[in-house]
């Protein structure tokens, strides 16, 4: 009679969830058995990943700014081991514009009256989340019948706001560090710029849910306006009542 093999299996269970072990991960949740060491090399391995090892930053940001919808599409729907998590590409592209900005401009040159203005200097990771899901929110309305949820829309401007923010680290310092011009040339020039952004934003939303279809960059446009709009009427009315309750409490 022919021998059947049975699986070979470690006594115990998975620390995840509980479930049977078999040879060196959970049946059950694919938990690994013994977990990878942390040290030198996992740390390394884990900033080569993020830099570019596996599909990393640099990786992310070329697709994104060379396919911005199709690349998140793919990410929503079938693969997301080659991009970055999107909060993560959102938050570190972040941390690469603060820097360049701090490199740029002194703190007086930055320092805002504004206290509203003056928290989202020293909270631009915060303000980047809030931005998105701003734009979500009514991007999401004027793409209904898509039927993607505010989460998958979130997920979108996460990665196309990152984009930006690394495209403005680039220009500021190619126009101010680099190549310095005249404050009415760069005026213009940043004009230009803030239109170029917002085109990107644009063709990046309708893109995403279909780029064959005209009127579809003509709602990104205007979802994202209305964002930016509410962002900032929002942003006045604390302002105001911020004032408000600082002169209650000193009268």
């Amino acid at each position: 009679m022919e021998n059947i093999k049975t699986e070979e299996k470690i006594p115990g269970n998975c620390r995840n969830c509980s479930g049977p072990v078999s040879k060196n991960f959970c049946k059950n949740c694919g938990e690994p058995v013994c977990l990878e060491k942390i040290d030198r090399k996992y740390i390394l391995d884990e900033i080569g990943n993020v830099l570019g090892k596996k599909g990393g930053f640099p990786y992310s940001f070329f697709r994104l700014l060379a396919r911005p919808g199709d690349t998140v599409k793919v990410y929503i729907e079938n693969d997301r081991s080659k991009i970055i998590k999107p909060i993560v590409y959102l938050l570190f592209s972040i941390l690469i514009y603060t820097i360049v900005k701090n490199l740029l401009f002194t703190p007086e040159l930055v320092e805002e009256e504004s206290i509203v203005a003056n928290w989202i200097n020293q909270n631009l990771g915060y303000f980047g989340l809030i931005v998105c899901f701003f734009m979500a929110f009514f991007i999401r309305l004027f793409y209904k019948k898509y039927n993607h949820n505010i989460y998958q829309v979130f997920v979108l401007m996460c990665f196309l706001c990152g984009t930006v923010e690394i495209l403005d680290s680039v220009y500021n310092l190619l126009f101010y560090l680099f190549l310095p011009i005249s404050a009415s040339t760069l005026e213009i020039t940043n004009n230009i710029w803030f239109f170029l952004q917002f085109a990107y934003l644009a063709w990046g939303v309708a893109s995403f849910f279909d780029k064959k279809k005209f009127f579809n960059y003509i709602k990104a446009f205007l979802g994202i306006l209305f964002s930016i709009i509410l962002v900032i009427v929002t942003g006045t009315i604390l302002e105001l009542v911020i004032l408000m309750i600082i002169q209650g409490l000193g009268g």
